[in-house]
């Protein structure tokens, strides 16, 4: 039997060695509930760029060969243990309940490109596949899709369309043989077990989202890149078993637990928001700013190991009122005329150091620096600015004086009687003031500034 023309019936069953072939741009719509298409034995079922669309109460779809396939209506939509292999689009309507099956795949197999819009909220499609034999796939993602998990074959390459989100719920969510190319989207991981370990692959995200608190979610060795915004809702983001080399790129927001890895770096980019746990194992944080200014903040307290930033002309802001900890090396290092500036997120309030380890500290200025109890002093190079409101119990500035200048210049020593004062301290980074007069002579210039 071959159709050129729609069909709209209750069931259509195809008996062993028939064949129903539709072609040509055709919608055959089944309302029936149970199973409304039945193919027998060693039947032809042929779609050719043609839909087929379930829209009963409720249904068990087929597996079968599909073109593009609508699972629609109101009901609910049971997937089959056997594999559904499309060679187009997928639609899932907003009013109905997908349910998958304990094993069953639905197949992406034509070269070009695949369409999959669905309702993330009641329906889980189970194993998603892009496979075709022959050439290049791309699975994109029209709306938020949840699945069990997605599997992208070699030569194949899974992107988003606008800001959706792919929930998986798995615990080995991705499988990636091919491409993974995103610049919009987010990767959500929710878990359906109760607790345990979730491998999750080094690779390029947009935004991803971890969120389940009784989960693990252990990255892989390799290098993982959160190119937007990474959020550990809940659940514990673990870079320490397998050491990822890491960089996040845009807002870090924790949590949940955050825990580094103890011997590959981790980069970040913007804004730290750590409201949970951050664990630093020992390891090496660098902040290399994208933006002008960004913020370490959030409602707890951070203590990170290595804490490293040499990119000269940025901000590093940190929460006033709030203790950070630093117990490996605290590096800053800015240049001549380009230097990093320590200060509260608001002026005038302080944010308290708690340095339990080292610092090295140059081409810098601090600004309402506060010290925690029990943190060691901090003693920094000469090239560093006392911009003020500091505390100084723990902040032991090079001071100013006659001789050699200090961070900003010292002002010139006072003239003893029968001399004049000696000039200002030799250009500071910011200029020294004149020497003080003497009984005998007037007081030498000012030590001629450099840049601030």
């Amino acid at each position: 039997m071959s159709t050129s023309s729609d069909i709209k019936a209750t069931s259509i069953t195809v008996d062993t060695s028939l064949y129903l072939v539709i072609g040509g741009g055709e919608v055959i719509e089944l309302t029936g509930t149970g199973t409304p298409l039945v193919l027998s034995g060693s039947n032809t079922f042929t779609v050719t760029n043609s839909t087929v669309k379930y829209s009963g109460t409720t249904a068990t779809l087929a597996g079968a060969t599909y073109h593009h396939l609508t699972i629609g209506g109101t009901g609910t939509y049971t997937l089959p243990a056997a594999d559904i292999t499309l060679r187009g689009h997928m639609i899932v309507t907003t009013g109905a309940t997908v349910t998958k099956s304990a094993s069953n795949k639905i197949i992406f197999a034509n070269v070009g490109t695949h369409n999959i819009t669905g309702n993330a909220i009641n329906s889980d499609l189970g194993i998603l596949q892009i496979s075709a034999n022959g050439g290049d796939s791309t699975l994109s993602l029209g709306s938020a899709i949840k699945a069990t998990s997605i599997i992208i074959d070699s030569q194949q390459t899974l992107n988003f369309s606008g800001s959706n989100t792919l929930t998986l719920t798995g615990t080995t969510p991705i499988t990636k043989n091919g491409n993974i190319t995103l610049s919009t989207g987010t990767f959500e991981f929710i878990p359906s077990q109760a607790s345990g370990t979730v491998t999750i692959p080094a690779i390029d995200f947009y935004n991803a989202t971890f969120n389940k608190s009784s989960n693990t979610f252990t990255v892989d060795s390799g290098t993982l890149n959160i190119n937007n915004n990474l959020n550990v809702t809940a659940g514990t983001l673990d870079l320490n078993t397998n050491d990822p080399t890491t960089t996040f790129f845009k807002l870090v927001t924790i949590d949940g637990t955050l825990s580094a890895s103890s011997s590959s770096g981790l980069t970040i980019k913007d804004d730290w928001t750590n409201n949970g746990v951050f664990t630093h194992n020992n390891g090496e944080v660098f902040v290399d700013p994208t933006a002008k200014i960004i913020t370490i903040g959030g409602s707890a307290v951070t203590t990170f190991y290595d804490f490293t930033s040499t990119t000269g002309g940025k901000t590093i802001q940190f929460k006033n009122g709030q203790d950070v900890g630093f117990a490996g090396t605290l590096t800053i290092t800015g240049v001549t005329g380009n230097r990093i500036n320590l200060y509260s997120d608001s002026l005038g309030l302080k944010w308290n150091i708690n340095l339990t380890g080292t610092v090295d500290l140059s081409w810098a200025r601090v600004a309402d620096g506060g010290c925690a109890g029990g943190t060691n002093s901090i003693y920094p190079h000469e090239a560093v600015s006392d911009v003020g409101g500091n505390d100084t119990s723990c902040w032991k500035f090079v001071g100013k004086g006659g001789g050699g200048g200090g961070s900003e210049g010292g002002a010139g020593g006072g003239g003893g009687a029968g001399g004049g004062g000696g000039g200002g301290g030799g250009g500071g980074s910011e200029g020294g003031g004149g020497g003080g007069g003497g009984s005998g002579g007037g007081g030498g210039g000012g030590g001629s500034g450099g840049s601030p």
